[in-house]
């Protein structure tokens, strides 16, 4: 099991010590969305997400969406394919990716046991999940932040991973109910 506590301070202390660092904003977004997509072997949980979210992650997330659209706006459409342009459509890639998983994985869960309605999702944390994913639905609204997930796809033209990207953006805008 990930000791969640551990990374994402560490994480935190990353992003700190290297703000416009784009390997470092592309690893701490690539850790994000590995512990909230989860594998066969480590399956994403609810807590995962909400510790995430408790440490203002969602905050870290778009403020490298802004700096990486500000980045590729500022390329060619050619100098998108190359490393530099590249890295910013997977930092693009990996951003939308994790804050869908964030509000995908404050939802009920597909197979849930009753043992786990019970004992790990009591009416109690249900109805925190559900205030928590209300939230950060209305956070990621916001004008501002909406713009620049809605800009991303306008950006990531030329890039690479083009294909990836384009889906990730697709799949936050369709989650949170947005016309594309």
């Amino acid at each position: 099991m990930v000791n969640q506590d551990g990374v994402l301070k560490y994480l935190i202390v990353s992003i700190e010590k290297h703000p416009e660092h784009l390997g470092v904003q592309k690893q701490v977004a690539g850790v994000l969305h590995y512990l909230t997509k989860g594998s066969k072997s480590r399956p994403a949980s609810c807590d995962i997400c909400i510790a995430i979210i408790n440490k203002q992650f969602i905050i870290v997330l778009f403020k490298a969406l802004k700096w990486s659209n500000a980045n590729l706006r500022s390329l060619t459409k050619a100098e998108r394919v190359g490393a530099r342009g590249s890295c910013f459509g997977d930092l693009v890639e990996y951003v939308c990716s994790t804050l869908r998983n964030l509000v995908v994985g404050l939802n009920d869960p597909l197979y849930a046991t009753e043992r786990w309605r019970l004992e790990d999702d009591n009416t109690e944390k249900a109805e925190e999940r559900k205030r928590l994913q209300k939230e950060i639905k209305k956070q990621m609204k916001n004008g501002e932040r909406l713009n620049h997930i809605s800009k991303a796809k306008e950006y990531i033209v030329g890039c690479s991973f083009e294909k990836t990207a384009s889906f990730a953006v697709e799949s936050l805008l369709n989650i949170l109910k947005i016309e594309k």
